[in-house]
């Protein structure tokens, strides 16, 4: 029976809420209606049936109902038809019956007001009041319920697409996952057929080195005989090289002849070009250009002649000495010595390499403190353009007040005011300070009054920025030419050629100076004697006595000179040449050597400067040159060929 009531209560309560959706006017009305259904009465028959149904075992369990299920069940539009059967029992069971109660409670609210009684009716309809706010109230409850239960279905239907979005994403990577596994299958098969081609190659490749090393032992020993005969070669073309030089210099020598006698062939056109006479001059001209080019012609055959005379001679020699080749032994020595002086030398390189990384690292330690000066003054910078920026606004500030202003003199930098400037205000002087004295007065003391009188003049910012000195005004200083030696990159005051002393420098050093400067005046004047007396001597040989009769007539004595100079000079002779070229050669490794010992004797000895008066034994001082003191080695058994070596030369 149970099961009977709970299966009817079911069919009315699902006919009585097809019947309200459909018959309502107002929402609010099918609310109420659908509240008073679904309350907690109907809840626990319903309840009460299933334990029933259970405890009897007539029913099997029910399956557990998810959200998703109740949503997808409330979509479910089940569409019942309401008939008028349906429409007139819920009239009977539920509205006539509120009819009659609103009814009977506005009698019982008659009466109670013409007698003053309270009826049963206002108790039941009290009673029947605090139910209908009960079921309001639960209705109200249901209604959030259901807010809560749409709100989770959206949430539920956000979280589905988040969902759907992700496993499409990961259908996404999976797809290209497959893609990727399937390239690198591919590349792996590609790989290892690779692998294989290279095996093949590598089997080749070595067989071939095999066979390269072979042949390399095969030149190797082709490569040290082929070493054997290039130093044979090389001693050959060192000789051969020496010959070249000299024949070089010879050859330097005739071209400095043929450019001074192009020089005075310039100026002999140059002064035909001036003459301007009768037509006998003209012709006399003709024939004495005629004449020059004969001898020139002349001079460039017997040049000629004489460099085919000197290279027979020069061949002639080598072959000489090619069969006379004698020095075997002389060239084992002097590689001995070279390679005990190599050792020297490397000992010597070491030291210095040792000096050279610690003047690096001072170098460092300086470009650090270097640095920090920069930034110091970068600093010192910033503060002093703030001051100046502070003394402007003071100085705007202090304009206001006209004459009690304080300003400052541009000539004795002194502060004034204007009420107290008179003539004999300023002191200065018209000279500077040389450390000395000064040259306006004759003062000794640096700090004695000027012997100038005048106004003070007051200083404006704007002309102490124009007066600053610049750095481009600098370069221009060094850029223009000094008047003592006509050269750029120096003040006059810094000329190292100026002969006269100055006072603000070491004295010492303005005598060292003053040497060296005249040392290079006497080196040049030598020179310029030398090549003076050559041309000289090459005149005085220039003795024709057809040119004279012309030189008489026209005067042009020295390119007479050079004309007969060139006619009349002696052949070249090459055996002189070598044996002059073999002497100066053993000069010059003589003085090599003794250098050579000299630094190593400074070393071995601890000879700190040249201004130290100690001296080693086997040494002596050179006196005579005292601003350049060094040490000459002594030749013990011909002590006066001590070599002398001078800074500088």
């Amino acid at each position: 029976m149970k099961k009977v009531v709970s299966q009817e209560n079911l069919i009315s309560l699902q006919s009585y809420r097809t019947f309200f959706e459909s018959t309502s006017e107002s929402s609010t009305n099918r609310n109420m209606i659908y509240k008073t259904i679904s309350t907690p009465l109907f809840e626990k028959r319903e309840k009460r049936s299933q334990l029933s149904t259970r405890s009897a075992g007539r029913i099997a369990s029910p399956s557990p109902v998810t959200i998703s299920s109740k949503i997808k069940n409330r979509n479910i539009h089940q569409d019942i038809q309401v008939t008028p059967e349906l429409a007139s029992q819920v009239i009977k069971q539920f509205l006539l019956p509120m009819f009659e109660a609103d009814g009977r409670n506005i009698a019982a609210k008659s009466r109670s007001s013409l007698f003053g009684v309270n009826s049963k009716e206002n108790s039941e309809r009290t009673a029947k009041c605090k139910l209908s706010d009960i079921i309001s109230k639960q209705l109200n409850m249901t209604n959030k319920e259901l807010e809560n239960l749409k709100n989770r279905w959206t949430d539920a239907e956000l979280e589905k697409k988040r969902i759907q979005a992700e496993i499409d994403e990961v259908k996404g990577n999976l797809i290209g996952s497959i893609c990727t596994l399937n390239n690198l299958k591919y590349q792996i098969q590609e790989t290892n057929k690779s692998m294989k081609s290279e095996q093949l190659n590598a089997s080749l490749v070595n067989q071939q080195i095999n066979e390269y090393r072979q042949l390399n032992i095969k030149k190797e020993a082709d490569r040290i005989e082929n070493i054997d005969q290039l130093n044979k070669e090389r001693i050959r073309n060192k000789m051969l090289g020496d010959k070249a030089n000299e024949l070089q210099h010879w050859n330097a020598a005739l071209q400095m002849q043929n450019d001074i006698m192009g020089e005075r062939l310039k100026g002999l056109y140059g002064a035909c070009e001036d003459l301007c006479g009768s037509e006998k001059s003209t012709e006399k001209i003709d024939n004495e250009h005629q004449i020059i080019r004969k001898r020139c012609d002349d001079l460039f055959g017997f040049w000629v002649k004489t460099e085919e005379d000197a290279l027979q001679t020069t061949k002639s020699c080598i072959e000489f000495i090619f069969q006379n080749d004698t020095t075997s032994t002389k060239r084992l020595g002097y590689r001995d010595e070279v390679r005990r002086l190599k050792n020297t030398m490397k000992e010597i390189l070491g030291a210095m390499g040792k000096k050279v990384s610690q003047a690096k690292d001072e170098r460092d330690t300086y470009e650090e403190k270097c640095s920090q000066m920069e930034k110091k003054f970068k600093e010192i910078n910033e503060s002093y353009a703030k001051v100046r920026l502070q003394i402007k606004e003071m100085n705007a500030k202090r304009k206001q007040f006209g004459l009690n202003e304080e300003k400052l003199c541009k000539n004795c930098n002194r502060p004034f005011f204007e009420k107290d400037n008179y003539n004999w205000s300023c002191l200065r002087h018209a000279g500077k300070w040389n450390g000395m004295m000064y040259w306006c007065c004759g003062n000794i003391k640096e700090d004695t009054p000027g012997c100038v009188t005048s106004k003070h003049e007051s200083r404006d910012e704007d002309e102490e920025e124009e007066n600053e000195p610049t750095e481009e005004i600098e370069k221009k200083k060094y850029n223009k030419r000094c008047p003592s030696c006509r050269e750029i990159g120096h003040l006059p005051s810094q000329c190292p050629k100026d002969p006269n002393a100055r006072s603000n420098v070491s004295q010492t050093e303005e005598l060292d100076r003053i040497v060296l400067a005249k040392r290079r005046r006497d080196r040049m004047g030598n020179m310029s004697n030398e090549v003076t007396s050559k041309l000289k001597s090459m005149n005085k040989l220039n003795q024709l006595g057809e040119i004279k009769t012309m030189r008489s007539n026209f005067g042009f004595e020295d390119i007479e000179e050079v004309r007969m100079a060139a006619v009349t000079s002696p052949p070249i002779n090459v055996f002189e040449i070598a044996k002059r070229k073999s002497e100066r050669s053993t000069t010059i490794k003589h003085r090599r050597l003794t250098r050579t010992n000299i630094s190593l004797s400074k070393e071995l000895a601890g000879i700190i400067d040249s201004n130290n008066e100690l001296t080693p034994k086997g040494y002596e001082l050179n006196s005579s040159r005292r601003s350049n003191l060094k040490l000459s080695p002594i030749d013990t058994k011909n002590p006066e060929t001590t070599c002398e070596t001078e800074k500088g030369y």
